[in-house]
């Protein structure tokens, strides 16, 4: 079990960190590039320390680190495996290390909040899956469970649900996690209204969605892409 702190909420303000195709166990060895695990480390932890003086420019006490897909990179592919910085065994350990570092970084100033969804990259098996059993046969869903073993007895909280879509409330707002393939195929902004048309039949309003996939980031109105 993890030594955690909990903080008393100041304002009604909730930053949230997202992490999103961040391929882990990717190598590239170039004169411009360079990726390893000792440089996804290093950038993890500017990422954080950006993060927290933001947050603490809105007095934000707490934080939802939202993980939406690919922390792991597949291995399906020839060139993919000749750049691997380990393999995804091994990788998973080395990328559960590196975020729960992060969440204890977020933690020294903010209550801290752990939801994921999983991404097409991380898949176990060669087909995608959409129905719970096979979409969870993924290491960024291994990852996940990691994290909430790691900190069971602690204050930070995890949210579970829905492997693929997840929408969870932030500061009275419902925010919709997702990877983006399969569901954010050509015109952003329509499939976005599409999607949030889908989840108001089920009486659900979504306010904001999140997602990564295409390595391409984008802030709009009612969505926001990661990089």
């Amino acid at each position: 079990s993890k030594t955690t702190n909990k903080f008393k909420v100041n304002s009604k303000a909730v930053g949230v960190i997202q992490f999103s195709d961040v391929h882990f166990n990717e190598l590239v060895e170039l004169e411009n590039n360079r990726y390893d695990f000792r440089v996804a480390s290093a950038r993890v932890r500017h990422f954080v320390n950006k993060a927290k003086s933001y947050f603490k420019t809105a007095n934000v006490s707490n934080v939802v680190m939202a993980l939406t897909g690919d922390l792991m990179n597949s291995d399906r592919r020839v060139d993919e495996l000749l750049n691997q910085a380990t393999n995804r065994a091994n990788a998973t350990f080395l990328a559960v290390d590196i975020l729960q570092q992060a969440i204890m970084d977020l933690n020294e100033d903010f209550n801290v909040t752990v939801a994921s969804i999983i991404g097409n990259e991380g898949r176990a098996n060669k087909e995608m899956g959409w129905s719970k059993i096979v979409a969870s046969d993924n290491y960024d869903y291994t990852i996940f469970q990691c994290l909430h073993y790691l900190f069971r007895d602690s204050c930070v909280k995890f949210i579970h649900g829905d492997p693929s879509e997840l929408v969870i409330n932030v500061a009275g707002q419902n925010l919709l996690m997702l990877h983006g393939h399969g569901s954010l195929r050509g015109k952003l902004d329509t499939c976005v209204n599409q999607i949030a048309g889908r989840y108001s039949l089920k009486g659900i309003k979504i306010d904001y969605v999140i997602f990564g996939y295409v390595h391409s980031a984008r802030v709009g109105v009612n969505f926001s892409r990661s990089s």
